[in-house]
């Protein structure tokens, strides 16, 4: 890492650390790449609030990549469907997970 990167990081990570808002899939710690994933493709054009209430449903319901490859397109796109991009959004887990 050059010094100028080192100086941005140096002043970004204490920033974060005290304006950071909280969603269910930033959890201290616990770094589900899973997890992280399926919040990356909500989020796409997606307000971080928006995606928050789906996202707590989807993990209940789809709490591993295998529940999602048991599941149909009509229940994903279901539950995707407040988030709008409806037809790129079930594409992307449909291709990612089956």
């Amino acid at each position: 890492m050059n010094r100028e990167d080192y100086f941005f990081v140096m002043k970004l990570l204490p920033w974060f650390k005290e304006n950071k808002r909280s969603f269910p899939w930033r959890v201290d710690g616990e770094e589900d790449p899973y997890h992280i994933l399926v919040a990356e493709l909500m989020l796409k054009k997606t307000r971080a609030s928006n995606a928050s209430e789906i996202y707590t449903r989807f993990i209940y319901l789809y709490p591993d990549a295998k529940s999602i490859i048991r599941s149909t397109e009509e229940d994903l796109e279901k539950i995707l469907q407040p988030l709008g991009l409806i037809k790129q959004r079930k594409k992307a887990f449909v291709e990612i997970f089956q």
